[in-house]
């Protein structure tokens, strides 16, 4: 779950920002070349996001990136995101979706923390890919379902996961969800994919 909501939250930074930002750029692209065969790997990605996470808790908590300890997200010498650079230049609605971003990524790391609650006021703020509150709950059954499942299965494998979440009855559960969610007009389609491609 970690490493998908990094992947996400990179991919959105380097579609925004990737052309004018190289270091940010090549963080994706080796951030890109990581299989799920590839536990070690993985891992390593993720101690980075938890690690930095964690130190800025306060100021992701906040919204508040003057409270940062540190600015930048350190790969390699050459591969880094440089916050204080896309902060400067994002638009205060590319901010917003940053945000989100990170209390999700902070939400997953320290459950404990005030993220979620922080994630739902600014939900409120942010263009929707659900039209009503319906649409809402919809999404979050799905992914308390999904919660669920994996926190009954004994194996932090990505690839055994998704493996047993296909398997079982959940996926079905999901999928009939989705499509039952679609067809009532609780999910508005066309709105939900273009809110994916967005910063």
């Amino acid at each position: 779950m970690l490493f998908k909501a990094i992947i996400t939250f990179m991919s959105d930074l380097n579609e925004t920002f990737g052309t004018v930002s190289t270091p940010l750029h090549l963080y994706f692209k080796n951030l890109e070349q990581v299989r799920f065969t590839e536990p070690g790997k993985i891992e390593f990605h993720n101690n980075l996001i938890r690690a930095y996470c964690n130190e800025n808790e306060t100021g992701i908590v906040t919204r508040d990136f003057s409270a940062f300890k540190s600015t930048r997200l350190q790969q390699t010498d050459r591969a880094f995101v440089d916050f204080e650079y896309i902060f400067r230049v994002a638009t205060e609605e590319q901010k917003g979706y940053i945000w989100a971003h990170f209390l999700t990524l902070l939400a997953i790391v320290r459950p404990q923390s005030e993220a979620k609650t922080t994630l739902q006021e600014l939900s409120l703020t942010l263009p929707q890919a659900v039209d009503t509150s319906q649409g809402a709950d919809l999404f979050t059954n799905i992914v308390k379902k999904i919660e669920k499942e994996v926190t009954h299965m004994d194996t932090d494998n990505p690839i055994d996961l998704v493996s047993k979440i296909m398997q079982s009855g959940t996926f079905s559960e999901i999928v009939a969800d989705l499509t039952a969610g679609v067809e009532s007009g609780q999910i508005d389609l066309s709105q939900l994919l273009h809110s994916v491609k967005q910063p």
